[in-house]
C-alpha cells in the first residue's frame, strides 16, 4: 500500500514536471536534474509523456528530450536493458513514434527517439514484422528531405540490428 503511494507521487511530480515545462515555467534540463535517475519506473515514465506531448516543445526542448530518450535506451538493471523490457510491454509507444513522420514538424526527433528504441532486438522485431514495414515506404518518398532521409536511416536500423 505504502509502496503504491510512492509510486502514485513520483508519478505525480513528474507529471507536474512536464506541465512545467510545458508551460517554460521551468527548463527541461532542470526538470530532468530534479528527477532522480535510480528509479527508473519514473525515468521510463518521463520518456512516455515526453513522446505524447514533445510537439509542444521548444527546438532546444525538443533536442534535449531526445537526448533523454537516447540515454535511457542505454540504462542497465543486472545487465539487462530496463527500456528492452519496457518497450516489449508497450509497443504502443513504438506506433506513435513511427507514426510521427506523418508530421513535419515531430518527424525528426520522433524518428531520432525511435532509432534508438528500434536497437532493441525485439522492438526491432515487432517494427519488421507490423505494418509500419509498408509506411517506411511511404515516408522514403515524402517530399521534405531531411524527414525520408531521416526515415531511410531509421528503417536501415531496423533491418540491421
Amino acid at each position: 500500500m505504502f509502496r503504491s503511494l510512492i509510486s502514485c507521487a513520483l508519478r505525480l511530480s513528474v507529471i507536474l514536471l512536464i506541465e512545467l515545462v510545458l508551460t517554460s515555467q521551468i527548463e527541461v534540463a532542470f526538470a530532468l536534474r530534479v528527477v532522480s535517475a535510480s528509479n527508473l519506473e519514473v525515468v521510463l515514465l518521463i520518456e512516455l509523456l515526453l513522446t505524447f506531448k514533445i510537439e509542444h516543445f521548444c527546438l532546444q526542448a525538443r533536442i534535449d528530450a531526445t537526448h533523454v530518450a537516447a540515454n535511457l535506451q542505454r540504462q542497465r538493471v543486472d545487465s539487462k536493458y530496463i527500456a528492452a523490457n519496457y518497450l516489449e510491454n508497450n509497443f504502443d509507444l513504438i506506433d506513435i513514434l513511427i507514426l510521427g513522420y506523418e508530421d513535419g514538424d515531430i518527424a525528426l526527433t520522433y524518428g531520432a527517439i525511435a532509432r534508438e528504441c528500434i536497437r532493441h532486438q525485439s522492438v526491432a522485431k515487432y517494427v519488421l514484422e507490423s505494418p509500419h514495414v509498408k509506411k517506411f515506404f511511404n515516408y522514403l518518398q515524402i517530399p521534405n528531405f531531411n524527414v525520408a532521409s531521416d526515415a531511410q536511416a531509421t528503417f536501415k536500423v531496423s533491418g540491421t540490428d
